[in-house]
């Protein structure tokens, strides 16, 4: 803690008024003493300083991107009072996501909460949030699935085409689903290779 002044005189009143500003950003218990001369007793004043309640809550992780079967990733929550101060340590910061698994309840320590966040073994997009009090933060981690591991049809339409000249539709759409070995479709841009087989056309 700042005094303003260690040896003010009194005034018209017999009063000697000080100021006292806290340097500290966890609590804190602060004893002022008093004495005119060396008058004793000694007079003391006990001071309190708690930060306010969080007013601002920044959410950040070490990678935008990680594997299906990564480890677990940390994902850090820093929670500020309305001064810009780090809230009180012990403040509850719960924790969810979309998608994996994460820490769902983890109590500051100087102004930071950090949770656990784990894949599970699924890929796509993970939003994870974070909140304290009334404010909340978000983040999505893209969680990239593992290599083509199966191939399988998932659609053919029209399934019964004419042959040239019968003014029938000539042309179908096949759409083919591609996997890793966990059942998670595999990244964007992933190559496929096609090919014509034999055909036998019988009357």
């Amino acid at each position: 803690a700042f005094l303003s002044q260690f040896r003010p005189s009194t005034d018209a009143l017999g009063r000697a008024i000080v100021s006292v500003t806290s340097d500290s950003t966890l609590d804190d218990i602060v004893k002022i003493e008093a004495q005119a001369n060396s008058l004793l007793p000694k007079a003391f004043a006990t001071f309190t300083f708690r930060p306010s309640e969080p007013s601002s809550l920044i959410l950040t992780t070490s990678a935008s991107s990680l594997s299906f079967n990564s480890e677990d990733v940390p994902v850090t929550a820093v929670v500020k009072d309305a001064q810009g101060n780090p809230v009180k340590d012990g403040t509850h910061v719960n924790f969810t996501t979309t998608l994996g698994i994460i820490t769902e309840l983890v109590p500051t320590h100087q102004g930071i909460a950090e949770a656990k966040f784990t894949p599970n073994m699924q890929a796509g997009l993970a939003t994870i949030t974070a909140t304290a009090g009334e404010t909340t933060d978000s983040l999505t981690l893209t969680v990239q699935p593992g290599s083509a591991g199966t191939i399988e049809v998932s659609l053919v339409t029209p399934k019964v085409i004419g042959i040239s000249g019968s003014g029938v539709v000539q042309s179908a759409r096949l759409e083919f689903l591609v996997k890793d070995n966990r059942g998670n479709p595999v990244a964007d841009d992933t190559a496929v290779q096609f090919s014509l087989g034999q055909t036998t056309l019988g009357g």
